[in-house]
């Protein structure tokens, strides 16, 4: 009965470990196209759908470059130094280990 109880745990917490981040991003899909598209109506006198998101996701991208880019990795290399002075943020293990992509 304990492995069955174990199973079944295990099962319910990977699949919400799927759907919540499938649930969020399909949220904010639809709250970006919703505020996107009238602004494409009155801009280009059109509907034109999922701008927002094709901006959203060039955003993502170039931030992804300057994060990767040396001066990226020496800017946030200063903001975590930074906030690793902030009272409080020493134990938060993600502020000290998480690594910077390197190229």
């Amino acid at each position: 009965m304990q492995r069955l109880a174990k199973h079944v745990t295990g099962n319910l917490l990977a699949g919400i470990g799927v759907a919540l981040p499938l649930g969020l991003t399909a949220y904010v899909i639809f709250k970006v196209e919703e505020v996107t598209r009238p602004l494409t109506m009155t801009r280009f006198g059109r509907s034109a759908p999922f701008v927002g998101v094709g901006l959203i996701l060039l955003a993502v991208y170039f931030f992804g470059l300057i994060v990767t880019s040396l001066s990226g990795q020496y800017l946030f290399g200063k903001i975590d130094h930074l906030l690793s002075r902030i009272p409080g943020t020493r134990q938060c293990s993600s502020c000290q280990n998480y690594p910077l992509p390197r190229r």
